[in-house]
């Protein structure tokens, strides 16, 4: 974790370490994949090769986990933790939910034209950005309107405009 902490200050700062944090850098300026994976991924090689060459498989597996956990860590310092939640909701009681959402929560709701691709009906789908806090609100009112609702509940990482980060130029951190 304290790995994982280091590099997300120093990413964040623009700096290097001189190591495969470099490759790291590199991936995420042409929006490859994020620091953490891209650091994961090039150590993974490493550590793999060690493993061959030295044959030190419980070493290696020793250093996947450390690998993974400064990799979580280096994302969430450069990234943030991802406070937003993203809702998908289909639902034949789409208005109630709408509205109760709008009412008791204070978030807008769009509400988006979709076709199943299995049955070919035409449905509303709604989609609505709360904070993680919100969550367990809405999850209450789809349940009360439609138990027989699908929602999809994804993290956001970066969500602007009402009521959350304002709109502006916003450079990366590497």
């Amino acid at each position: 974790m304290l790995l994982g902490f280091g590099l997300g200050l120093v990413f964040r700062a623009q700096g290097s370490t001189g190591g495969s944090d470099i490759v790291a850098q590199v991936a995420v300026k042409y929006r490859i994949m994020t620091a953490g994976q891209a650091f994961m991924a090039f150590d993974l090689l490493v550590i793999t090769v060690a493993a061959v060459v030295f044959g030190g498989v419980e070493y290696a597996l020793i250093g996947f986990v450390a690998l993974f956990v400064s990799s979580k860590t280096l994302d969430v310092v450069v990234e943030g933790l991802g406070n937003t939640k993203g809702l998908y909701i289909i639902s034949d009681r789409w208005d109630p939910i709408t509205g109760r959402i709008i009412e008791e929560i204070g978030r807008g709701v769009t509400i988006l034209h979709g076709k199943g691709g299995y049955t070919g009906k035409e449905r509303k789908v709604l989609f609505c950005v709360v904070t993680r806090r919100s969550i367990y609100k809405v999850r209450q009112i789809v349940l009360e309107e439609d138990p027989d609702a699908f929602m999809v509940i994804a993290d956001l990482h970066e969500v602007y405009g009402m009521g959350f980060k304002p709109q502006k130029e916003v450079e990366t951190p590497i």
